[in-house]
């Protein structure tokens, strides 16, 4: 990623975990999103799609 010019804080798994952050926040389920990142725990998922989950859930508590 640094050698294309696209800085320390981007690499080739970004494009997988702003997948999975867009499919939670459209409301996909768990196993769709699975199967896009092909990841084969749920677990995965969640540690991915946290901070999702958290912006979801602050804009209810709100």
């Amino acid at each position: 990623a640094a050698v294309a010019g696209l800085g320390l804080g981007f690499s080739g798994h970004s494009g997988r975990v702003g997948m999975a952050r867009r499919m939670a926040a459209a409301g996909a389920p768990t196993h769709e999103i699975m199967a896009q990142g092909r990841w084969k725990t749920a677990r995965m998922v969640e540690v991915y799609t946290r901070s999702e989950e958290a912006g979801r859930a602050a804009k209810w508590l709100a």
